[in-house]
């Protein structure tokens, strides 16, 4: 078997190499792709996650300033209490 047969001797011809590499760069090429899509989808997942934090942020204000009037008005009636319970003590009805 000399080297021009259909094999070549078992080695690779240059035209052989040639399509074996744009084979793999197509490969590299789709995969490239891929993966820069998924990163695009992965980059909206984080904008939206980002974008509810504001809302979330001024929901937790809110609530903080509801429960801040709440507990301002607990305050003024204990405050009341005690200054009735003082008096009461004062004029001695507390006996």
């Amino acid at each position: 078997m000399g080297g021009n047969g259909p094999n070549n001797g078992g080695r690779v011809t240059t035209a052989q190499f040639y399509e074996a590499q744009l084979e793999t760069n197509k490969e590299i090429a789709a995969l490239a792709l891929t993966q820069s899509e998924e990163r695009a989808a992965m980059e909206i997942r984080l904008i939206e996650k980002i974008g509810g934090v504001p809302t979330q942020v001024q929901t937790n204000k809110d609530e903080i300033e509801k429960l801040q009037k709440k507990s301002n008005y607990w305050n003024a009636g204990n405050t009341l209490g005690l200054i009735i319970a003082g008096v009461l003590s004062a004029i001695g009805l507390n006996k």
